[in-house]
């Protein structure tokens, strides 16, 4: 069989979609594996990489479908904005995460592994691509992945 004219996808982008696919629809088995087998990506870059893909196309996607001709300009200004959001909202997330589990007694890990699983929980921000409604679906599957 000849792979002449088949698309290569390079590894490091395969890296990335195995570790999105793993958090998204299997996050008990990644998160349950040694840190150092979950993912050739760290937290923080896998982070914000996801987040440069779903603010975009979704902000583009919902000013397409809301009829704006700015769809561009806004998908822009998403993609700016992206890496400051994504580490603001992750350490917001991880602080209230840490906190609900000491408020419940339950906090058996250090902040920074708090922190490295919802850096990664960043993987359901790409259901932002699906207008209107994907930045709820991406929430609440965050909330279910963490």
């Amino acid at each position: 069989m000849s792979t002449e004219g088949a698309v290569s996808v390079p590894p490091v982008a395969r890296g990335f979609f195995s570790t999105l696919l793993d958090v998204v629809f299997r996050p008990k088995a990644f998160f349950a594996s040694p840190p150092t087998e979950q993912s050739r990506w760290s937290p923080l870059a896998f982070a914000l990489v996801a987040g440069a893909i779903a603010a975009p196309v979704g902000a583009l996607l919902d000013s397409l479908v809301a009829g704006s001709r700015d769809g561009w300009m806004i998908a822009l200004g998403a993609l700016i904005v992206s890496p400051v959001y994504t580490l603001l909202g992750v350490f917001w997330m991880a602080t209230l995460s840490h906190g609900l589990l000491a408020a419940q007694g339950n906090r058996q890990a250090p902040f920074r592994q708090t922190l490295r699983c919802v850096y990664y929980a960043r993987a359901t921000s790409v259901f932002a691509v699906i207008p209107l409604i994907g930045g709820l679906l991406a929430t609440v599957w965050s909330v279910f992945v963490i």
